[in-house]
């Protein structure tokens, strides 16, 4: 399995950083080596790409990312152009409740 573990340097917020590794995890588990690619800035659309967009790998793992974080990713699908890695983390950071 490759260590994307690196990818926690990029969110000092400990609940992203969590989600970042998760994430991060989920998509080595999907196409290897190429995860080391992955920076915040990383734009969805790239990401569809190193899993091959029109494959059924893709699907698999957009639908293993939904259950990792607990929501559907369609309006990130709909401009996934545009929305980065660190939109989707903060996104999904946002949405889990927080400690009192």
């Amino acid at each position: 399995m490759v260590d994307v573990e690196f990818i926690r340097l990029f969110f000092p917020d400990p609940a992203a950083e969590k989600i970042a590794c998760k994430c991060a995890r989920l998509l080595a588990a999907h196409i290897g080596h190429r995860a080391m690619l992955l920076r915040p800035e990383t734009t969805l659309s790239e990401i569809a790409g190193w899993i091959e967009i029109s494959s059924q790998r893709n699907v698999n793992f957009i639908m293993a990312l939904e259950n990792e974080l607990g929501f559907e990713l369609d309006e990130f699908l709909n401009d996934f152009h545009h929305v980065t890695f660190r939109d989707l983390v903060e996104h999904a950071a946002w949405r889990q409740p927080k400690a009192p």
